[in-house]
Parts: C-alpha cells; structure tokens; sequence
C-alpha cells in the first residue's frame, strides 16, 4: 500500500463544484505554482494510505452534494498505485461521481504509469484526465518549469498515449494550456501537434491564466519571467 501527504481536503467551484484533494509533492517547479506553498515540501499535511484518502473525499462529496472528485495540487500520478486504489474507492463510495486526474502527464508521457491501470481499476467513463501543458514550445518550458527543455515532449507523448487508449477528447481527456508567456507561432505549432493526435485536441485546449497571488508573483520575479496575461486574485 502506498501512502501519500495530503495538505487538505476542500470544496471547489471547478467542474461545475468538486472536491478536491491537495496532494504534497511534484516533479516541476513551475514559476506560476499556486500551490506553491504546499506542493513542493517533503513532509508536512497528512500521511495517509489510498482508503483513508478515497473515505475523506467521499465524505466531502456527500457532505457538499457533488458528483466529482479530483487530485490536485501536487503531482496526483507520483504514487501510482496510490492514485489507482483512490480512484476505486472514491468510485465504490460514489455511484454516480467522476474522478478527475490533474496531471502534467510526465510519468504517462514517459511510459513510467500506464493509464489502462487506472482505467481498468475505476472503469472507463469515469475517470478524466486534464493534461496541463505549462508552455507551447519547449525553450517556453524550460524557462518557467525548471526542467530540462526535452521534458516538454513527454508532456504530448501523455496525450498520444491517452489518444490510444481510445479516450475521447472533451469526454475523456482533455489538454489546458498555461497562456501568456509564447509567441503566437509557438501556440499555432502546438496546435498543429494536437491536432495530428487528434483532430478534436485543439477544439477541447483549455486556457489557464496564471493567477498573481502575492507567492506567485513573488517566484515569477525571482525566475526572470512574467506572463502577458494574467488575472488578479480575488
């Protein structure tokens, strides 16, 4: 059994209203984090097995009448099998609900998770993945990640792999796009790559506008970089 840290468990207005478990832990360091303050420590929150986990967040959904739950945060496919026996407890618990994946598909993109696993465990039509794409070239990446520029590829080969798993974008997957620090042919090249996954990939791109949270604008000064499109809290 793997255990994960947890930061909170809480209600959220996305997905038409949600519950939400906020994972500790992530493989980005990504300049526009907004849960930056959690995310990214070693200990901290709460260590708990995939049961105890999956019994909290049915609870929440109970208590706040809501039909979908979801990982968030952190990183939710780091601790796979953990995510797997989530997913099927929640599932078990919830009848009716849809479990949400927010990944930034590294480990699927590099074939370190399969997602048949989860597929299999909760059951197809029940599960959605939404793929954050942090940039649309890879020097866009490597600037506001911190990671290596090649790891941008990983993040599309996440969408292939869901596209041959026979998912449906907008029904089963879809990818988001963080705007405001590309060029506009950077987007219309990372549209073109979606669109040969999938012709349907660039209808169902949902933008992300990065918040300027006081931690977040303070990280964005620090790594050099600003978006040319942001929103302010509140």
């Amino acid at each position: 059994m793997q255990l994960r840290r947890y930061a909170r468990f809480r209600w959220s207005r996305h997905y038409g209203g949600n519950v939400a478990g906020d994972v500790i832990g992530c493989n980005l360091r990504c300049a526009f984090c907004w849960a930056w303050r959690f995310a990214y420590k070693a200990g901290g929150g709460v260590l708990l097995g995939p049961g105890e986990a999956a019994k909290r967040l049915a609870l929440e959904a109970r208590g706040r009448r809501v039909y979908v739950a979801r990982l968030t945060g952190g990183e939710p496919t780091i601790g796979w099998w953990h995510l797997v026996e989530l997913a099927r407890g929640v599932l078990a618990r919830l009848p009716r609900a849809v479990f949400v994946v927010e990944t930034n598909g590294i480990l699927v993109g590099a074939g370190r998770v399969e997602p048949r696993d989860l597929l299999r465990a909760a059951g197809r039509g029940r599960v959605f993945f939404r793929v954050s794409l942090k940039a649309a070239s890879p020097e866009t990446f490597e600037r506001v990640t911190g990671a290596a520029s090649w790891a941008f590829e990983l993040q599309l080969r996440a969408l292939e792999r869901l596209a041959g798993e026979g998912l449906v974008p907008g029904r089963d997957y879809r990818p988001a796009l963080v705007l405001g620090f590309d060029d506009e042919k950077a987007v219309a090249g990372l549209l073109e790559r979606l669109y040969s996954i999938d012709p349907r990939l660039p209808g169902e791109l949902e933008p992300e506008v990065v918040t300027l949270y006081p931690h977040v604008r303070a990280m964005l000064r620090r790594r050099g970089v600003w978006p040319g499109l942001y929103r302010e809290p509140g």
